[in-house]
């Protein structure tokens, strides 16, 4: 059932260390507080499960955990994860996950959640494969619904979404097809570095002022954006599509088929650059927007040739 007590991976209902393999299928896993499955030793496991939950929605709630914390190979099929507390769904820090699963939701309201997905590790070789419906960090005081902060991921879905947090924090390579990315109140940010490279493949992005920008990206940020609307839903002054902010960096960024709108055609930007010593360039192959594009310098396609297309009627 789990420690009563402890945030840290422990009294974990399934541990897998240095196993040449593993293979479990079933209905549930389940953890009152703690880690649902820790695998950190295994280059060999599949897991199928219809649910894998941490928490109860009444009074045991996570307490920080990872429901899946893993740093081994293999594969994981299941209808939902749900972590209920500040915990994630899925923490990847080795390895390779292939994963097809469904639904993957953070609850709770009592403090500020982990991202509902994390990649992370200092060596940066890990790799997680998954397709999904959707994913959700529904936490009310903050939380992520993806962190990519070492490795590399490629996400296929429907819909990730934040109520409190961003969308997606992207740090390193990531390859992300997914028809909605929305947060209620912050957006998107980027910060990687080349070689590291971000495709983001999305019909619909929306986020809102509590980031600098619906996308943000900070000094060599590295990114592609395709085939999506970027919307800034605030009617507040400081409503902004894309937000690019060089710094000390050189960001690379291709923008194609894209719209881009923001809330406020009067004080509100589309595309913005906090213009410095450094000079964010924007590789244009297709962008329409209701407002003006602020600071960047454009390439390849621009107003000149209709690469570039501006109407306030444009929503």
């Amino acid at each position: 059932m789990g420690k009563s007590d402890s945030s840290a991976r422990g009294g974990s209902t399934i541990n897998i260390v240095e196993a040449a393999k593993f293979t479990i299928v079933c209905n549930n896993i389940y953890n009152l507080r703690n880690s649902a499955v820790i695998i950190s030793g295994c280059d060999d496991f599949y897991i199928k499960c219809k649910t894998i939950t941490s928490g109860t929605r009444s009074e045991n709630k996570n307490v920080g955990a990872a429901v899946i914390f893993n740093t081994g190979s293999g594969f994981i099929y299941a209808d939902e994860i749900i972590c209920d507390g500040p915990g994630s769904c899925l923490v990847q820090s080795g390895g390779i996950i292939n994963g097809k699963i469904l639904k993957l939701t953070t609850l709770t309201n009592e403090t500020a959640a982990n991202p509902t997905i994390m990649v992370d590790n200092v060596s940066g070789d890990q790799n997680l494969i998954l397709k999904f419906d959707e994913i959700q960090n529904l936490n009310s005081t903050d939380g992520d619904a993806v962190t990519i902060a070492e490795g590399k991921a490629d996400l296929t879905g429907r819909r990730i979404y934040s109520y409190k947090g961003l969308s997606l924090d992207l740090g390193a390579n990531a390859n992300i097809k997914c028809s909605e990315i929305i947060s209620d109140t912050q957006g998107v940010n980027i910060h990687n570095t080349d070689p590291e490279k971000i495709i983001i493949d999305s019909d619909y992005i929306e986020g809102s002022v509590g980031n600098n920008g619906v996308v943000y990206a900070v000094d060599s940020a590295n990114f592609t954006i395709r085939n999506a609307k970027i919307k800034n839903v605030s009617t507040a002054s400081s409503s902004v599509g894309i937000y690019l902010d060089p710094v000390n960096g050189n960001p690379y960024i291709e923008l194609n088929n894209i719209i881009v709108v923001t809330g406020d055609l009067i004080f509100g930007e589309s595309i913005y650059e906090n213009t410095g010593s450094n000079v964010a360039y924007i590789y244009n192959y297709g962008t329409f927007a209701n407002k003006n594009i602020s600071g960047p310098s454009i390439l390849v396609g621009t107003d000149l040739n209709y690469k570039v297309i501006i109407d306030a009627l444009i929503s």
